[in-house]
């Protein structure tokens, strides 16, 4: 399927406008993604020149409030990052082969990222620059992953229902 017979072969038994739907709110739960993401690799990064700075106990607690809490809306959002990409798929993915695979690489980084500074988090002594430190790397790196994927997708869009489109 080629030229305007994209946006049709995201159907699943409904119409072009279904599809556009369908494609658009990927775009705005990318997007809602992306700034979840951003509060989170913020508080981390927050977090550990705390501790780089050995700040007061405080600070530190304020510190991992805001990250905990930065984390669990993360945690909410990616479902339905996970749901929207199902509803466009397998189609998107036969047009969009890298773009899927960014994305759902996204989903599985983010996780294990979630995931160590979960099990980090749950002893004080993990709790170190030298613990934190790679989760944070990682962490910055799959940023970079969300971003490129809303890019593309955009770009996508931007071919497939063109603005004249909407109106």
């Amino acid at each position: 399927i080629q030229g305007n017979q994209t946006p049709a072969a995201l159907l699943t038994g409904g119409s072009r406008e279904s599809a556009k739907e369908r494609a658009l709110r990927l775009y705005k739960i990318l997007g809602l993604v992306n700034q979840k993401t951003d509060a989170f690799v913020e508080a981390f990064s927050r977090l550990v020149a705390l501790l780089a700075n050995a700040s007061t106990e405080d600070a530190l607690h304020t510190g991992r409030n805001t990250l905990t809490g930065a984390a669990h809306e993360l945690m909410y959002a990616l479902p339905e990052l996970a749901a929207a990409l199902d509803n466009v798929n397998p189609q998107l993915d036969i047009h969009k082969h890298e773009l899927v695979q960014r994305i759902e690489q996204y989903s599985q980084s983010r996780s294990q990222v979630l995931t160590e500074l979960e099990n980090s988090a749950a002893t004080t002594a993990d709790q170190s620059l030298e613990t934190l430190k790679p989760i944070l790397d990682a962490a910055e790196k799959n940023r970079l992953l969300i971003r490129q994927a809303i890019m593309e997708l955009r770009e996508f869009l931007a071919k497939e229902f063109p603005f004249k489109e909407s109106f």
